[in-house]
């Protein structure tokens, strides 16, 4: 409504490893990195009934560590997957928010500035499609494992569309190791 607004970015990179094993099994590793920033925006009414606006901005840097195992087929995967995440605050500013709200969104005190957070992440990821695009639906907790408080999501979920380009790039090479044209699937 007009009388709040909350928005933030994330943008992650990671290596990984994988090593497939029989029975259609996968093992995962990744190790990466990211950065981001939140912000929110909101209208208070003073004690003489006079409205202000208030915000707050705050920027985060992130690496974590994942592991994951998978059962994977040409037609349906499912992954059971374990991230831990340290998150560090790096700025942090405010203007005109309430004490009570700082306390309330435990800002005050330099309670974000200070720690490390760290989250443990399970999640679980199921992929349904046929040959290099799969639809997936993924759904995980997030836990706040350090003593300091912090407002997070309890859980979080996604779906999109997986488009698998190296699997595509190398079905269609012909033994010469050009690419053929493609061929119209009905």
């Amino acid at each position: 409504n007009s009388n709040y607004k909350h928005d933030g970015i994330l943008g992650e990179a990671a290596l990984g490893y994988f090593k497939p094993y029989k029975n259609n099994l996968v093992f995962e590793a990744f190790a990466g990195a990211g950065g981001g920033r939140i912000s929110k925006q909101q209208m208070f009414t003073d004690n003489n009934n006079n409205s202000y606006l208030a915000y707050f901005n705050a920027e985060a840097t992130k690496v974590f560590i994942q592991q994951d195992i998978g059962y994977k087929t040409k037609f349906f995967d499912a992954v059971f997957s374990s991230r831990f995440s340290g998150v560090k605050y790096t700025s942090f500013d405010q203007q005109n928010y309430p004490e009570v709200e700082l306390h309330n969104d435990y800002l005050d005190n330099n309670n974000l500035l200070g720690p490390l957070f760290i989250f443990a992440e399970p999640a679980i990821t199921l992929r349904g499609g046929y040959k290099f695009v799969k639809l997936q639906f993924q759904y995980g907790l997030t836990i706040n494992m350090t003593p300091n408080d912090i407002k997070h999501a309890d859980n979080f979920s996604s779906l999109g569309v997986v488009i698998n380009i190296a699997k595509w790039y190398n079905n269609n090479k012909d033994d010469n190791g050009k690419i053929e044209e493609m061929k119209r699937i009905d």
